[in-house]
């Protein structure tokens, strides 16, 4: 790849500009040539004739001195004349606007690094603070004392890490647990939500599920506004038919 921005800063010696003109200048310049480079080279011209044309647009020093002056005279913005409908191309505007950006991070790496950086630790604060007043405040547990429950799980013992694996609990192990419990007042056992299906009349429809113990309803400490939840017996013998509860 042509080293653009030192060919342009000697070919803009000549006009004896400023330093931070001259360092704009070169910026733009070199920026324009490499995106007629490469897009001569995407139309299947040779990396000779693509320089070759590219480098040609150099030629006419006036233009360029002209250009100069020209903006030397310009407004910082240009107003746009009353009864100008002149239509803008979208696509090359943004695809304009999208190199700049990406042409000004490319110079302020740092400056780019600090503004993400200051992004995410926002964006994850307010994720933070918003999660916890969502739960707590704004949507909190349908439980009357949601602060006195507590979820078993097995881990490893070996593991002194804080982010231990969790195993999954047998049915037999929690009856043992349920047998033995002395600190809680109640112990009921539950699975992760899975996907089972509905069959209708019309079709079929997709539900989340959970097996739970007959007790998982009355651990909560909730009650149906109608019909009724689980009754005892109904998980006391293996192989009954099965009941659901639907919300």
């Amino acid at each position: 790849m042509p080293d653009w921005k030192t060919i342009v800063r000697e070919r803009l010696a000549a006009l004896s500009m400023t330093a931070a003109a001259e360092s704009d200048l070169t910026d733009e310049l070199a920026q324009h040539l490499e995106d007629g480079y490469r897009d001569l080279l995407s139309e299947g011209a040779s990396e000779e004739a693509a320089y070759r044309i590219a480098l040609a647009e150099l030629d006419d020093m006036e233009s360029l001195k002209a250009r100069v002056e020209r903006n030397d005279r310009l407004p910082k913005y240009v107003p746009v004349p009353e009864g100008d409908a002149r239509k803008g191309n979208l696509l090359g505007d943004l695809l304009r606007d999208v190199r700049y950006a990406v042409r000004t991070m490319r110079n302020s790496p740092v400056f780019v690094l600090f503004v993400v950086l200051t992004l995410a630790l926002g964006i994850g604060a307010n994720t933070t603070v918003f999660t916890v007043i969502n739960t707590l405040i704004l949507n909190p547990l349908p439980l009357r004392n949601p602060s006195e429950l507590e979820s078993i799980a097995v881990t490893e013992s070996k593991t002194t890490s804080k982010a231990t694996t969790l195993f999954p609990l047998s049915y037999g192990d929690f009856a043992d647990y349920q047998a033995r419990n002395e600190v809680f007042r109640s112990l009921a056992g539950y699975t992760t939500p899975h996907v089972v299906t509905w069959r209708l009349r019309s079709g079929f429809e997709r539900m989340f599920a959970e097996l739970v113990t007959s007790n998982y309803f009355s651990t909560l400490e909730l009650t149906p506004v109608t019909g009724r939840f689980f009754l005892p017996e109904e998980d006391a013998e293996p192989g009954t038919h099965a009941v659901a509860v639907m919300n």
